[in-house]
């Protein structure tokens, strides 16, 4: 996918209303699983994902189309050697997983779970300079899982509570 240039987007650049609390990785995006690195979109229900808990089951892959977003881009090496190895393109409300320094100097703690909109610096981090159709995939295990693409550490959706608890056939 070819990456907009940056335009004149600032660290305090949002974008407005419900933007920021959509999740999700863009088609493409490769996750760590058992059978290597794998486009979100071949993923399903049953895959082995490498997560920090260890290689756990995925429970569902949610797809949506989104008609009109900003998606947040992490170029390359923007979070550290090779973090994340190739430029990401991610929805802006996709939590990102801080173990470092980071999570200190902006949450004042060792790790921290942030939105991917909150890291974004203008320069390394930032929205693509127009809205676009974006296609986003959602990770669900039984709990929150913290898991891998590109070498950056990315935190699963939580698993919705219809799913969870299945209706039992009368």
């Amino acid at each position: 996918m070819a990456i907009p240039a940056t335009g004149t987007y600032g660290a305090r650049d949002r974008c407005a209303g419900i933007q920021q609390s959509v999740t999700g990785l863009a088609r493409g995006t490769r996750v760590s699983t058992l059978d290597g690195a794998l486009p979100v979109e071949y993923l399903e229900a049953g895959d082995r994902i490498v997560t920090h808990q260890g290689a756990m089951v995925l429970r569902h892959v949610a797809a949506r189309k989104l008609a009109a977003v900003r998606p947040v881009v992490v170029r390359a090496g923007s979070l550290g050697l090779s973090q994340p190895s190739h430029d990401l393109v991610l929805a802006p409300g996709q939590p990102v997983h801080l173990p470092d320094w980071r999570a200190r100097v902006q949450f004042g703690s060792d790790k921290a779970s942030a939105p991917v909109s909150k890291l974004v610096d203008g320069r390394d981090i930032f929205y693509m300079s127009a809205a676009i159709q974006l296609v986003v995939y959602d990770l669900e295990f039984d709990v929150v899982q913290v898991f891998h693409s590109a070498g950056v550490a990315l935190v699963s959706a939580p698993m919705p509570v219809a799913a969870q608890y299945p209706v039992a056939a009368a």
